[in-house]
C-alpha cells in the first residue's frame, strides 16, 4: 500500500469521526421543533441518570446518560436511553423527573430527543 493511499484513508477516517461526533452533539441539545414536521411530543420518566461530574467542560457543559420510559399520544410506554450534553448550570436530572421529548411518529425508539414542539402557525 502506498504512503499516499494511507494518508487518504487516515483523512477519511478523521472526517467520518468528526461528522459522527458533530451529529451526536446535535442530538444531545434540547431544541424546539415545528409541530408540522411529522413529529410528536411525549414524556420521558427517568429511571436512571449518570452521576453529575465535579466540573464542567470549557463550554460550561457536561455529558449525562439517562434512561427511562418514553410515552406519548400514539406511543405506548417503552424503555429508552441516551447520552446528552447538559448545561452544567442547569438542574441535573434525577430519577423520577419527567422530561418533554420529541420524536418521529412511529419511530420513537430511534428518533427521540429532549425538547418541545412549537404550535403550528394559524
Amino acid at each position: 500500500m502506498s504512503l499516499g493511499l494511507v494518508w487518504i484513508l487516515v483523512i477519511l477516517v478523521v472526517l467520518i469521526a468528526v461528522g459522527v461526533t458533530w451529529r451526536r452533539a446535535q442530538r444531545g441539545v434540547a431544541r424546539t421543533m415545528d409541530a408540522q414536521s411529522g413529529l410528536e411530543q411525549g414524556t420521558m420518566t427517568l429511571t436512571g441518570v449518570s452521576p453529575r461530574p465535579l466540573d464542567a467542560d470549557k463550554n460550561g457543559e457536561a455529558t449525562v446518560t439517562i434512561s427511562g420510559s418514553l410515552a406519548g399520544p400514539s406511543t405506548s410506554p417503552r424503555p429508552v436511553y441516551g447520552r446528552f450534553v447538559w448545561k452544567f448550570a442547569d438542574t441535573w436530572p434525577e430519577v423520577g423527573d419527567q422530561l418533554a421529548v420529541v420524536y418521529k411518529i412511529g419511530k420513537a425508539d430511534t428518533t427521540w430527543h429532549v425538547g418541545t414542539l412549537t404550535p403550528p402557525p394559524v
